[in-house]
């Protein structure tokens, strides 16, 4: 629902606005579908090679969202499968940070595409990571917010527990519903 948003933060989104059927169409055609099926691709063939894969999607927020201001410094999303969230909101929680645990948006109302298509499908270990944005806006911070995220990620995939498929509840991503919010 949000591929083709007209607004931002109540601010105009000017490639969006007034798009026709046949635009979406080709964007769908010519960036979305090939990120999916390439991504589908790789996560194919690491399973065949008997690896479980984490499938990690990377986002930033804005500070100050409608005179709101977030204090996350990060933050991580999940819906079903919470467990590799938990575990880097424990890791950098415990260094300090000031982290989202589903913030700045409820992943288990406002579900991401490749985290659920990807990840909550295949029961991989998931999760949307939130950097806010001004913590990386230069070249140096954001070459040291990738290297925490690293390490964190690096330390918590460490564990056995964190690279096994999912036993809850499975995600109801549904590929059908997805393919309705573009039929407009």
């Amino acid at each position: 629902p949000t591929t083709f948003a007209p607004t931002g933060e109540g601010k105009p989104v000017p490639g969006n606005i007034n798009i026709t059927a046949e635009d979406k169409a080709q964007r769908l055609h010519e960036i979305y579908e090939p990120y999916h099926n390439a991504l589908s691709g790789i996560l194919d063939r690491v399973i065949a090679a008997q690896t479980i894969p984490a499938v990690i999607s990377v986002h930033s927020f804005t500070p100050t969202f409608f005179a709101f201001h977030r204090p996350w410094e990060i933050a991580f999303l999940h819906a079903d499968d919470h467990r590799l969230s938990r575990a880097l909101i424990a890791y950098f929680s415990g260094r300090g940070y000031n982290v989202g645990d589903n913030q700045p948006y409820d992943h288990k109302i406002v579900r991401g595409g490749s985290v659920n298509r990807h990840g909550g499908a295949r029961r991989l270990p998931h999760t949307m990571v939130e950097f806010r944005n001004d913590m990386i806006s230069n070249d140096k911070d954001a070459f040291q917010w990738a290297n925490f995220f690293a390490d964190g990620l690096q330390e918590v995939l460490a564990e056995p527990a964190a690279r096994t498929y999912y036993d809850g509840l499975h995600t109801n991503y549904d590929p059908e519903k997805e393919r309705t919010y573009f039929a407009d």
